[in-house]
């Protein structure tokens, strides 16, 4: 809790860096998940993606906060999120795939989110599909890595149920 407060006060692009450096490691901890859900991380990350053109050190921020998120997602049950949680993830997903700098690791975790936030309801298919989601998951299934191209894989069969598949 005391990181979503640091971070809800004006703080320097370098201490947020940290900050959200920090809670993507204590997300990769999966007991620990769900109660840094509760106590606001995922909004904190979700409310940080603002779609404006970021600078590079801005870039940084975004990167490891799309990064957190993908880590809190993925073995996350989505129906104990909230509508807003569940969409709201989506597109700083599908960003986070999309991001040439972003590592494999970061690309396979954001994929598996994806992968479980699109099995989830029709409503979560089609945010995906509004974001300009297939497309991107299509890209992502001719990576080099083959973790990445196999989640990638499962995320689209996840929207076979979807009538633009």
């Amino acid at each position: 809790r005391a990181m979503v407060k640091l971070l809800e006060a004006s703080a320097s692009d370098s201490t947020q860096e940290k900050l959200f450096e920090g809670m993507g490691r204590m997300a990769s901890e999966q007991s620990v998940r769900g109660i840094m859900i509760q106590q606001g991380c995922l909004t904190t990350c979700l409310q940080l993606d603002k779609g404006e053109k970021p600078n590079e050190a801005e870039q940084k921020i975004l990167r490891q906060a799309r990064s957190c998120i993908a880590k809190l997602l993925v073995t996350t049950n989505p129906s104990i999120l909230t509508v807003s949680q569940r969409s709201g993830s989506i597109g700083p997903l599908l960003k986070l795939v999309k991001d040439n700098d972003a590592t494999d690791l970061m690309h396979f975790e954001a994929l598996l989110s994806l992968t479980n936030l699109a099995g989830f309801s029709d409503e979560t298919k089609n945010r995906v599909v509004a974001q300009k989601g297939i497309p991107t998951l299509s890209y992502a299934m001719f990576s080099e890595h083959e973790m990445v191209r196999q989640a990638a894989t499962e995320a689209l069969l996840n929207m076979i149920p979807h009538p633009t598949m």
